[in-house]
């Protein structure tokens, strides 16, 4: 059985992944990215349940690493990350035509089959690009951190900090910009915030089922802001970028070799892509989710069964395909308790394991610590003390008061207003190029990234020290 050889010293044979918002349709995707590589790698995903929506994702240990060092070792060839840059870039515009046409309304089911493969395709053809910000923040950057520290330390970590500023608007800064435009231009605040639902509403996004952005969240936010408040928003976020050009401008020419340069490249890069192919997909699954609305009302109109999207969502794609191809109607009792459970699939079969305590066991084995010292990588150097928050989601960022330290698995672009009163931050995920490092050095607080383990040792209250000269946090 999967769920007793899973308890057999997890640690050992997987690697965590990532934790984020997810639903099975999620869990599936990231298997269909790992395909892409199944002649070389062994894919295997486990996906646990956790708090709310979240889940963990866990891959088989040796397959996953091979694949890391091959993306990078892919990427250090001369003239492949231009073609990497080029390919991206081509799918961007390649993508827009078939966001078009996902949101055509399938007529018939074979339509939707059509529509549901062709969207499968589209996702998998980002599997580098998804990947890699976990190859650079596993392999390159701490070789690259190795390698310029041992050379000299002073100005390596001069290098090392200027590397990890953003050059480019991401699509959250981006849209903060026309909010703060709005603001400042006085336009109609309700005819705006129609606009920029249309234009942003997508950023809501996440495992198809969240609400995503309309009008009343950009009237709310809008509200939120001065004239004064506005300018000051826009101002920083434009200096911000414009600074991390000029950092750019200043440390390559201390880099000594090819070699140098084009890991700096990749890293620069990085810093905003790692954002705009997750805005990508966000745009790709806004359409997907036309297919699933139109997959469930099919099934209600067949079954009389009160089929929505969050339980299309709940589907394998096998399942999906099974029933627009041969009529195969899913178990719709069943498919409800498949948000708790755990979902494990390899090259020759796919569980979904939602017996409790079955389940309980699993997710116990995959989060056990036995390290009681939170530890990670530095990502802006100072410290700072408080009581720890935990943000988990969205919703938790109400709960960040400030001078607290925020704690978190990974923090988002959403979490950024929160960031701005918070004393510092500590994560469990992540590296040089991650979101929290970014907004760490923009906001210059003291940050750890990478703890693997501030979530379970640390709790809501708890007073606090955040030493990022040594990368430690301590209980006080």
């Amino acid at each position: 059985m999967v769920a007793n050889d899973l308890l057999v010293d997890p640690a050992k044979r997987f690697s965590f992944l990532a934790s984020r918002p997810q639903s099975i349709q999620r869990d599936e995707m990231v298997y269909l990215l790992l395909e892409k590589y199944q002649k070389d790698f062994r894919p295997t995903l486990v996906s646990l349940p956790l708090e709310g929506d979240n889940r963990a994702l866990y891959v088989e240990k040796k397959s996953w690493e091979q694949l890391l060092e091959h993306l990078i070792q892919t990427m250090l060839v001369p003239g492949n990350f231009e073609k990497h840059l080029d390919t991206y870039q081509h799918l961007t515009k390649k993508y827009a035509v078939e966001i078009r046409s996902l949101e055509t309304f399938p007529k018939t089911k074979k339509d939707l089959l059509t529509a549901y493969q062709s969207f499968l395709g589209c996702i998998q053809e980002l599997a580098d690009y998804l990947f890699m910000p976990f190859a650079i923040e596993k392999i390159l950057s701490p070789r690259f951190h190795e390698q310029i520290m041992q050379e000299e330390p002073v100005k390596g970590e001069d290098i090392f900090q200027a590397i990890g500023m953003p050059t480019l608007a991401n699509e959250f800064q981006k849209m903060r910009i026309e909010i703060c435009d709005a603001v400042l231009e006085r336009v109609s605040p309700l005819e705006k915030s129609r606009d920029l639902s249309k234009k942003f509403g997508w950023y809501g996004e996440y495992s198809y089922v969240e609400p995503l952005l309309d009008s009343a969240f950009f009237l709310e936010e809008m509200g939120k802001m001065s004239p004064v408040q506005a300018l000051e928003e826009k101002t920083r976020i434009l200096y911000e970028l414009e600074k991390g050009r000029e950092e750019m401008e200043r440390i390559f020419p201390m880099l000594r070799t090819d070699q140098q340069r084009l890991s700096v490249k990749i890293l620069n890069t990085y810093t905003f892509l790692r954002s705009d192919r997750i805005d990508l997909l966000k745009k790709i699954q806004c359409s997907g989710r036309i297919i699933f609305e139109s997959v469930a009302e099919f099934l209600r109109n067949e079954t009389s069964l009160l089929w929505t999207r969050p339980l299309v969502v709940s589907l394998l794609n096998a399942e999906i395909i099974s029933y627009l191809s041969d009529g195969i109607i899913p178990a719709y009792e069943r498919i409800p308790e498949r948000k708790g459970a755990v979902y494990y699939r390899d090259t020759e079969r796919t569980e979904i394991m939602a017996q409790k305590e079955e389940v309980d066991k699993i997710v116990a084995a995959f989060t056990k610590t036995t390290d009681k010292t939170i530890k990670g990588m530095i990502a802006f150097k100072g410290v700072a003390a408080g009581p720890t928050v935990l943000v988990f989601n969205k919703q938790d960022l109400k709960k960040v008061k400030p001078g607290m330290i925020l704690i978190a698995r990974t923090t988002m672009p959403d979490y950024t207003h929160a960031m701005k009163i918070a004393a510092a931050f500590v994560t469990e995920e992540g590296g040089i190029t991650s979101h929290a490092a970014i907004i760490a050095r923009e906001l210059k607080k003291p940050c750890i990234v990478g703890t693997g383990n501030c979530t379970k040792l640390l709790k809501d209250g708890d007073l606090v020290e955040v030493d990022a000269e040594k990368g430690i946090v301590k209980i006080l």
